[in-house]
């Protein structure tokens, strides 16, 4: 015990066998594997819904059905993105940790989708490299989890890609209502002048037989 600090007045009792405690501070590296884990888990339920709305099906009977977004380019475009983000190298760090696959996550090349392929090797980077973990994720600009969250806040802002793109739906369908009721408008019209046109050729018709029935008995 350091003494030279002791005031006057102050009372200190020494053991003469004081008792030893060894004491470790680490890490807690489960709460930053949670961590990671979750955010994977994550990206790969936007990238399974991604999948399910774009892809194309068969039924038993060979019919086709083309998925619900088949035909925009945005939903691809954002699974495309979230995946070059979360697996690309990571610029502006020198250490030897620069991307997912360094420790231990990887993709399978034909989704977009991450999996934990080694688990030993992410325990590894938690114990002996947990400052470069967090580079990974936190550098400025580049960092995983900073890039990640720059761009789906582009996406998703209110002049955004996804608000520009709901709203060129809905234009689309308010047209197509539009064109709809217009052309029930054209059909309804086209109707009431065949019935027209059809009562005034039985009112002639009628009027054609009344005048043959009247010569006929003139003539007889």
């Amino acid at each position: 015990m350091d003494l030279t600090s002791a005031q006057s007045g102050d009372v200190y009792f020494l053991d003469s066998n004081p008792k030893k405690a060894t004491i470790t501070v680490q890490s807690d590296t489960e709460v930053v594997k949670t961590a990671i884990s979750d955010l994977i888990t994550r990206l790969n339920k936007v990238q399974s819904l991604i999948s399910s709305q774009i892809a194309s099906s068969t039924d038993a009977d060979g019919k086709i059905t083309r998925g619900v977004l088949a035909s925009e380019t945005l939903p691809t475009e954002i699974g495309r993105e979230l995946r070059s983000k979360i697996t690309g190298d990571v610029s502006g760090i020198t250490s030897t940790i620069k991307r997912l696959e360094s420790i231990g996550y990887t993709s399978t090349g034909y989704t977009n989708e991450i999996t934990l392929n080694d688990s030993e090797k992410l325990d590894s980077a938690l114990r002996d490299n947990l400052g470069q973990i967090k580079s990974l994720f936190t550098t400025e600009t580049y960092g995983v989890g900073i890039a990640l969250y720059d761009y789906l806040d582009n996406v998703l802002d209110d002049d955004g890609a996804m608000a520009t793109t709901q709203k060129n739906m809905a234009d689309q369908v308010t047209d197509i209502t539009k064109q709809i009721a217009d052309h029930e408008r054209v059909v309804q019209s086209n109707r009431d002048q065949l019935i027209r046109g059809f009562v005034a050729m039985e009112q002639s018709q009628a009027k054609v037989n009344q005048q043959m029935s009247f010569l006929a008995a003139r003539f007889k």
